[in-house]
Order: C-alpha cells, then structure tokens, then sequence
C-alpha cells in the first residue's frame, strides 16, 4: 500500500514540475509510449495473439487484468501484468524479484541506464523527492507514463508504463 501512496504522489506531482516556478506553463513532452510493441487501446486479441495465454485471468469493475509469469525485460525475468480498460490496453506491470537487495539495486540501476537511453532524462527521482527508503525514476510525457521502483534493501523492482487516462482513473479510484 505505501507503495501505491509513493506511485500516486509522484504522478501527481509530475505535471505540476512542468510549471513550477514558472510563470508560463512548460509544456509535457510530446511521446508517444507503447508497451511490448503495443500502443495504448490496442486490443486484448492482439496482445493475447502475440504474448500467448495468460497464468492469470482477473476481471474487476470493468478492467481486466492478465498475469504472465517468466516474461524477459530487458535481459531479466518477471512477472507481467497487463490491463485493459473499455478503451483496450491501459497500463502495463513487471515485477522482478531478485536474489537479494545489491541484485535489486543492481537491476534497478541496468534498467535506470537503458530508460535513459530510450526516454531521455527523468522528471522525477528519489533524490528530488527525498526518499530514503526508495529509489524512484519517473518519465512523464503526453503519451504516458514510466515509473521505476526499488524499496532499498528489498528484493523487488517495480516496472511501470502507463496511459496518462489510466493512471487518471486509478488516481481517482484512489480518492485523489
């Protein structure tokens, strides 16, 4: 749960660094973002065609959530999650668990490395934010969202991407 409280507060504060201190609003940057080759809305069919029947079926309120296991992500093993909306491919999930926390904090500083690469510098960071308990990596752009999450001296890295309309509906199923 703290983690979700973290992942909320972040988003929500993401747009706001755009303008901050600022007195015209700096815009979001323009990028379209795709997960697995899929852009947002794509449909369950298409997704199930290329990545193969999910370990994991559940449907709640209208979302559906597939669960893969043993899916590769960037050279790493995790566990997937992908959900739909009525508008089809809303938001999608890995988790790698590793072998003990200095793997962790060295997988999540491969990843850090190669998001870098793909989407340039992050707008928010652990180090903004002062976290001591996480190392948090945020890219925010008008096509969706990434979010890179360790809890220091766990054994989870957390993998986000997201359409800006589901993180807004999970925001506001949240209470914020």
């Amino acid at each position: 749960m703290r983690n979700l409280a973290v992942i909320l507060f972040i988003f929500l504060l993401a747009p706001v660094l755009f303008s901050a201190g600022m007195e015209e609003s700096v815009p979001v940057p323009e990028r379209d973002l795709e997960f697995r080759g899929f852009r947002w809305g794509a449909a369950l069919e298409d997704v199930i065609k290329k990545e193969g029947l999910p370990e994991i079926e559940e449907e709640q309120d209208g979302k559906l959530l597939l669960g893969y296991e043993n899916t590769d992500v960037s050279g790493y093993t995790a566990n997937m999650g992908i959900l739909f909306d009525d508008d089809g491919l809303a938001m999608g999930l890995y988790f790698l668990e590793l072998d003990n926390p200095e793997k962790a904090n060295e997988c999540f500083n491969d990843l850090l490395s190669k998001l870098y690469v793909l989407y340039g510098n992050t707008i928010l960071t652990d180090s903004f934010l002062e976290i001591p308990e996480s190392r948090v990596s945020v890219w925010y752009f008008s096509g969706g969202c990434i979010l890179l999450n360790y809890d220091k001296g766990g054994t989870e890295v957390e993998l986000m991407y997201s359409s800006i309309a589901a993180f807004q509906d999970l925001m506001n199923l949240s209470g914020l």
